[in-house]
């Protein structure tokens, strides 16, 4: 208890620091790994990209749209819901280049961080208590630091490792994500981001 209060308290010391505030409505937000050259850094090759990108977008959007329970509609925390409809955007975001600051603008309006497992998950460290974080684990390998910085931060962590490599290149390695599976646990952290934020024990 008292390591999460600590580091609520230093989200808020950088947010106030840095005069973070949400660049637009809560979202999905997604993150996406390409090959990238900015700031005299030239990543040509990037690790973890997926390789069916656009089919697992059209698979969250599909859920995000989708009609929640009577419960769900009734405890959902997002303004613009209207008869039980989800009213929550997924966006794609990739970070490789944007001003930090502006990456915690888009983190400070998210409600379900998604992505390949990568060092973008830090900024679970920034998300609003009782936000949740899918982690896409390629070929199963069992990576936990982000589960334990979401744990402590009170972000509800989920996994799916479903997922194949499907080829290797000059550009970096490409996974075949199992939708199916992905857009599954998604849609269980849709669910726990729609609780009472009483029930979630906000320290922040």
């Amino acid at each position: 208890r008292p390591l999460r209060r600590l580091l609520a308290a230093f989200r808020l010391f950088v947010a106030r620091g840095l005069v973070v505030a949400p660049s637009g409505p809560r979202a999905t937000i997604f993150i996406s790994r390409r090959p990238y050259t900015c700031g005299g850094a030239q990543h040509a090759s990037v690790s973890r990209q997926i390789g069916n990108e656009e089919e697992l977008l059209e698979g969250l959007r599909r859920v995000a749209a989708a009609p929640a329970s009577a419960t769900q509609a009734s405890n959902r925390p997002f303004d613009s819901a209207r008869d039980g409809e989800l009213a929550m955007p997924v966006e794609r975001h990739d970070f490789a280049c944007r001003p930090y600051r502006e990456q915690l603008g888009v983190i400070a309006r998210t409600e379900v961080l998604v992505g390949m497992h990568g060092a973008a998950f830090g900024h679970a460290l920034f998300l609003r208590s009782g936000a949740a974080v899918v982690e896409l684990v390629a070929g199963g390998k069992s990576w936990r630091l982000f589960e334990h910085l979401s744990n402590m931060r009170h972000i509800t962590h989920f996994r799916s490792s479903e997922h194949q490599l499907l080829l290797m290149n000059a550009s970096g390695e490409y996974f075949q994500i199992n939708v199916a599976a992905a857009t599954g646990v998604y849609r269980r952290a849709l669910a726990t981001v729609q609780l009472p934020r009483s029930l979630l024990h906000e320290i922040a």
